[in-house]
């Protein structure tokens, strides 16, 4: 007991350690912008990032079966992405293909995993490549937290995205709700 006390206060502090040091790579808010994608692009990656943000909430609860769940209209929404209106322009044309590809993957190895951190290991990777999938899309109206969670990943860190400042942190949950830091303001 006395040890499982300890384990969680040592894990706790070395959370609140780690959003307190200042990394240049990570500022608490930095704008980016992005191309501005047309009206029926912005209305499919604003359900693809809806969907997102209700597996995130399934993590931050800690729920497996709400995670799979939530993971099938994900998966479809970004398997209807088109993106025909950069065919002009070969690099962001790429990008996103090869994004939605890996997310679609990623979703595919989320369902299969049988554990909850099996599953948060695919969620971080899904996070990661959404946010490049975003960046070479862009959004409209839409303001974008990526949060970053120091302690996930054996203490290399892991990132994830949210629609507001308020830290929820999927890769802990309840253990470590608030753990983690604003990395970037991404403002469309």
């Amino acid at each position: 007991m006395v040890l499982g006390i300890f384990s969680v206060a040592l894990v706790l502090g070395a959370c609140h350690e780690g959003t307190s040091q200042k990394d240049p790579a990570r500022s608490d808010s930095i704008s980016v912008q992005s191309p501005t994608p047309s009206d029926t692009l912005a209305l499919q990656m604003n359900q693809v990032l809806d969907d997102y943000y209700q597996l995130k909430e399934a993590f931050v609860q800690s729920d497996m079966s709400s995670a799979d769940r939530a993971a099938g209209p994900l998966e479809a929404h970004v398997g209807a992405l088109v993106f025909e209106e950069f065919s002009g322009d070969a690099t962001r044309f790429s990008q996103a293909q090869s994004a939605q590809k890996s997310i679609l993957a990623e979703l595919a190895g989320l369902k299969g995993e049988s554990t909850l951190l099996g599953k948060r290991q695919e969620f971080q990777m899904i996070s990661d490549i959404l946010y490049d999938l975003i960046k070479a899309t862009g959004l409209k109206g839409q303001t974008v937290y990526r949060d970053f969670c120091p302690m996930f990943n054996q203490g290399n860190g892991a990132y994830w995205l949210s629609s507001v400042k308020d830290i929820r942190n999927p890769y802990y949950g309840k253990d470590m709700l608030e753990c983690g830091q604003i990395s970037q303001t991404i403002q469309f």
